[in-house]
């Protein structure tokens, strides 16, 4: 596609290309200066992902860039908080930072466990009192923390989704959630949990149009890898970042793994209308997968025949026979060395002299030498 084409969206299955054409497309567009590639931004769901599409794009270049060009969602979206930050857009006392996540665990737990205090019960329910102490419910809830911050709701969002549902562990973990943000305020207010760091860099964009208005003119290019892992968060993200650009955007909404991280797949439809008001996006599926093997051709033809006899005649004695069975072995009998593993002696293949019919049909004429019949092989179904 040349330069100014605008939307570009890349369906298409594993093993089609989809990386290889965003590298291409990247490079192709450097080589021949109409962007500068100081100014491309590659965004791919995981770090090993980023590092790849980084290691590809910088080989292809041939050259060093005093940039990083590939990212994960997630560290885009810290790096537009720490400039952010550095510009004095956000105010916050000490640098931003990464919240961990048993960081998340030991604030989690401490509001449990101030929660066991007689007068300061939370409405769980019965059947959940003997999981409140463990480790995987802990997870549970950070979890559902999660997916309220990226999805931009609210505590009481929850809670009255809770009674509308008849859901009362929706109820408590709303107090439990609103307990939380009060506590990371007050306590690290520079502290970003991984799902609030996305939802935070939105409302820059939406607090400063300055910042974002400087922010997409400084992206000439914008590269989207395997977009059906985003949440709901990404794709707003992304419509802020190239909405109207050139971008190009690959994905398989058939092969999802981070579904229990809030993936939306679905939303993968909603893409012309986040990229284009006027759903002027291109659309360029790839049909023809390169990373599986050829089909097998039929048995009986001609490449298959060929084959056959290239394997008989490289087989003991050069002979094209299809039962080209080597002399017969003489001297003790190899199952006789006790040096020998059990599995060795079982394997080993003893053969003896003089013809011999099959085992089930004596319809079928064997060999003159033949092996023996291993356990469950060399046995002929007669039908």
């Amino acid at each position: 596609m040349p330069h100014g084409s605008g939307p570009v969206l890349v369906p298409g299955a594993p093993g089609t290309g989809k990386s290889t054409v965003l590298i291409e497309a990247a490079v192709r567009r450097a080589l021949q200066g109409d962007v500068d590639p100081e100014r491309i931004l590659i965004l791919a769901p995981g770090r090993l992902a980023a590092d790849s599409l980084r290691d590809r794009f910088t080989a292809r270049l041939d050259r060093s860039l005093s940039t990083t060009p590939a990212r994960t969602w997630a560290s885009y979206a810290f790096d537009l908080i720490r400039r952010a930050k550095a510009e004095g857009i956000l105010p916050l006392p000490r640098a931003p930072r990464l919240l961990s996540g048993p960081e998340q665990d030991l604030i989690i737990r401490e509001l449990l466990e101030g929660h066991r205090m007689p007068g300061l019960e939370l409405p769980w329910p019965a059947d959940l009192e003997a999981a409140l102490e463990t480790r995987g419910f802990r997870h549970e809830v950070r979890q559902l923390f999660d997916r309220i911050i990226e999805s931009g709701r609210t505590s009481g969002d929850l809670e009255e989704l809770g009674h509308q549902c008849g859901r009362p562990d929706w109820i408590a973990a709303a107090a439990l959630y609103a307990e939380y943000r009060d506590v990371l305020d007050m306590r690290m207010p520079e502290a970003f949990d991984p799902a609030g760091i996305i939802t935070t860099a939105r409302q820059i964009f939406q607090d400063e149009p300055d910042f974002l208005a400087a922010e997409r003119n400084r992206l000439q290019l914008v590269l989207v890898d395997d977009v059906q892992e985003a949440n709901p968060a990404v794709f707003e993200l992304l419509a802020d970042i190239a909405a109207g650009k050139d971008c190009y955007v690959a994905y398989s909404p058939d092969t999802v793994v981070q579904g229990f991280r809030g993936a939306r797949p679905d939303l993968v439809a909603e893409l012309p209308r986040l990229l284009s008001a006027d759903d002027g996006v291109v659309e360029r599926p790839l049909w023809h997968t390169h990373r599986h093997a050829p089909p097998s051709r039929r048995p009986g033809s001609a490449s298959r025949a060929g084959s056959r006899s290239v394997r008989a005649a490289s087989l003991p004695g050069g002979s094209s026979s299809p039962n080209p069975w080597p002399e017969p072995r003489t001297g003790p009998p190899p199952s006789s060395n006790p040096n020998r593993s059990p599995l060795a002696r079982w394997k080993h293949t003893w053969y003896r002299p003089g013809p011999r019919t099959p085992v089930c049909c004596p319809a079928h004429p064997g060999p003159a030498r033949q092996p023996w019949p291993r356990p469950g092989r060399d046995r002929r179904d007669c039908t």
